[in-house]
C-alpha cells in the first residue's frame, strides 16, 4: 500500500511539473508575435446593411508603444494615425492639423468596427492583465487552452477577455472582450496567419462590434516585413506633417 501511495504522490508531482499556467500561455503568444520593429500594408473592409468599404493602409510600429499608420486609398490618402505611449495623434492633411487623443477617447472608431487602441495595441499583456487557464477547447477546428485576463490597471483597454490560444503555435484563435459589468463588447476571429521567421503575424482577422449590431470589420495584411531600420523622427508628431 504504501509502494502506491508512493507512485501515485511521484506521478501527481510529474503531472504538475507539466502543467503550464494562464501567465505561461500568454508569455509565450506575445513573444511570438513580439518583435523589435515592423513595416506593413493592408487593408480595413468594413461589412454593414449599407455594403462593404475598404480602405488600404501602410503601417510602422516599433516595441509595444510606438505606431504609426498612414491610409493610402484615394478618399484618404494622407490621414495618419500616430500612437507614442498612452497619447493617439490624427492628422488630416486637408484641414492641416493634428488632433490629439487620450484615455477614452482611444475606443473612438478609427474605421468600422475597429477602434484607436484595437489597431495600436502592443503585446504587453501581462503589464495590464492577470491571466488565468480556465480550460481547454475545441474552438474554430483548433485544440485551444481558454484563458482568462483580468484588468488590474484602470486603463486596460477592456475589463475582462476570454481568450483561445491553439495549443500547437500559441497564436490566438479567437477572443471575447467584455466591460465591467460584463457586457460582451467585442469578439474577434483570426482568418489566417503569416510565419515571418521565428514570428506569427496575425494577417487576416474579423473584428465584431457587439453593441453596434449587424456589421463586421475585415483587416488583412498583404505585405509585412519584420526589423526594417525606422527613424526615430517617423514615430513624432512632427512627421505626421
Amino acid at each position: 500500500m504504501k509502494k502506491i501511495i508512493t507512485l501515485l504522490l511521484f506521478t501527481g508531482l510529474l503531472a504538475s511539473a507539466g502543467a503550464i499556467t494562464g501567465s505561461e500561455i500568454i508569455e509565450k503568444s506575445d513573444e511570438l508575435q513580439s518583435f523589435d520593429t515592423q513595416k506593413s500594408s493592408g487593408s480595413m473592409i468594413s461589412h454593414d446593411r449599407f455594403g462593404d468599404i475598404t480602405s488600404s493602409f501602410i503601417s510602422w510600429s516599433r516595441g509595444d508603444r510606438e505606431f504609426l499608420l498612414e491610409f493610402t486609398n484615394a478618399e484618404e490618402a494622407g490621414q495618419k494615425v500616430l500612437r507614442v505611449n498612452d497619447t493617439m495623434y490624427l492628422y488630416d492633411p486637408d484641414a492641416e492639423e493634428t488632433i490629439r487623443l487620450s484615455g477614452s477617447a482611444l475606443k473612438d472608431t478609427l474605421f468600422g468596427d475597429i477602434s484607436y487602441e484595437d489597431v495600436s495595441e502592443g503585446n504587453d499583456t501581462l503589464d495590464t492583465y492577470n491571466a488565468e487557464l480556465v480550460g481547454e477547447e475545441l474552438k474554430k477546428g483548433k485544440q485551444c487552452y481558454k484563458v482568462e485576463l483580468t484588468a488590474k490597471k484602470r486603463n486596460a483597454p477592456y475589463y475582462r477577455q476570454l481568450l483561445w490560444i491553439d495549443k500547437s503555435t500559441f497564436v490566438l484563435v479567437f477572443g471575447e472582450y467584455y466591460s465591467k459589468r460584463d457586457v460582451l463588447l467585442k469578439n474577434i476571429e483570426v482568418l489566417g496567419v503569416k510565419e515571418v521567421g521565428d514570428k506569427f503575424v496575425l494577417s487576416h482577422l474579423i473584428l465584431r462590434d457587439l453593441i453596434k449590431g449587424d456589421s463586421h470589420t475585415e483587416m488583412k495584411l498583404d505585405d509585412i516585413e519584420l526589423n526594417p531600420v525606422l527613424e526615430d523622427r517617423l514615430f513624432t508628431e512632427e512627421a505626421l506633417f
